[in-house]
């Protein structure tokens, strides 16, 4: 498509789209998650029954330890694991105690895990941390992109909150710049290339990686007679069924539906795929897929390289973009999570349960028997 020339009086004519979506229907990204999703799930999209009882990351993290014969004190967001007398560890929020305090700052702060990644030779995208005055900032490094889309991201923004991307006007951009504003508490925020891929968590205790999932924000796939009202519909009956989606809503983004050209009148195509919405979130309705037995090698020993990098991080969720999940070739670092949660891998929508809540528990025992 064109670019539009990025202009300052450009930038005055664009504001009733401040709310853009993390994920722009005619993103690169787009075109690489509806791949995914033809090749390995449009067949079985509604298919999402499972036989797991649902519970809570936290409270599953506890029924293992006590299952391993450790008591649990907990209080507010800290759970405390006694054996015997001993406090041998436990968790704050969903942070296990075998990752520091340290380690979870470092990851709160894009800025701080950019420039470890750069100093590890970690593949990263390019990048520039702006103050959230400086939009003229964002409009010349856009420019220097040779009109090739960026995302804007708040520094400490998290769960996609304030991300948009497939940014590739100046109009889009002061939205975009906009939006992250208003999800800011920094004052900063960063713009960075955009890479096409398939955005992939792999979940690394003590500098092994356990599992690998794919995050894919919700769809539908069109039979050529349905209206995505009606696809929707099924969509929702389908996510009722299974023990973990059934506990997590999502609400299509009527902004995002728009600049796809579709409504809920609208008849899809025939194995047309179609996003509800921009984010693989799973807390907006993103679906997560098991693919750890997929995931090459290569991108597995990265994975296990980027948690290294970061001292006293014993526990983390390695966020990538892979332009093909069978495929080292482009395979790109995002961003790290100190407190991941451990049901993206344990109640997967599609593959099979990795066991990441009873690894992370025989670590935190495995290291006091150690000390």
């Amino acid at each position: 498509m064109p670019v539009e020339p990025l202009s300052r009086n450009k930038m005055q004519t664009t504001r009733r789209r401040m709310e853009l979506a993390p994920l722009s229907p005619d993103s690169n990204l787009t075109t690489t998650n509806v791949r995914f999703v033809e090749k390995h799930l449009a067949s079985r999209w509604t298919d999402l029954t499972d036989s797991e009882t649902y519970e809570s990351a936290g409270r599953r993290l506890r029924r293992v330890a006590r299952s391993r014969g450790l008591e649990v004190v907990s209080e507010r967001r800290v759970s405390l694991f006694f054996d015997g007398t001993t406090c041998i560890g436990g968790l704050t929020g969903l942070r296990p105690s075998i990752s520091s305090v340290t380690a979870g700052q470092i990851c709160a702060s894009k800025s701080l895990t950019k420039e470890l990644f750069h100093r590890a030779g970690i593949p990263t995208p390019e990048f520039r941390l702006l103050e959230r005055s400086n939009v003229q900032g964002a409009m010349e490094y856009a420019e220097s992109r040779g009109g090739d889309p960026v995302v804007v991201k708040p520094l400490d923004g998290s769960q996609g909150e304030g991300v948009t991307t497939g940014i590739r006007s100046p109009g889009a951009l002061e939205a975009a710049w906009t939006r992250a504003q208003r999800t800011s508490r920094a004052g900063r925020i960063l713009i960075e290339d955009e890479v096409a891929g398939v955005d992939v968590r792999i979940a690394v205790v003590s500098g092994r990686a356990l599992a690998a999932a794919a995050r894919i924000p919700p769809f539908v796939v069109g039979d050529g007679v349905s209206t995505l009202n009606q696809l929707s519909s099924r969509l929702i009956a389908a996510r009722s069924q299974h023990s973990y989606l059934s506990h997590l809503q999502f609400v299509p983004d009527g902004d995002y539906l728009s600049r796809a050209g579709v409504d809920q009148r609208t008849v899809i195509a025939a194995q047309r795929v179609q996003f509800l919405n921009g984010t693989a979130n799973l807390s907006r309705g993103g679906v997560h897929v098991d693919i750890t037995d997929t995931v090459p090698s290569e991108v597995l020993r990265l994975a296990e390289t980027v948690a290294e990098a970061i001292p006293g991080l014993g526990y983390a969720g390695v966020d990538f973009l892979m332009p093909n999940v069978t495929s080292a070739v482009g395979a790109t670092v995002i961003e790290v999570n100190s407190s991941p949660n451990p049901l993206v891998h344990d109640l997967p929508v599609f593959g099979h349960s990795r066991g990441l809540c009873e690894a992370i528990v025989d670590e935190i025992i495995r290291r006091a028997h150690i000390n």
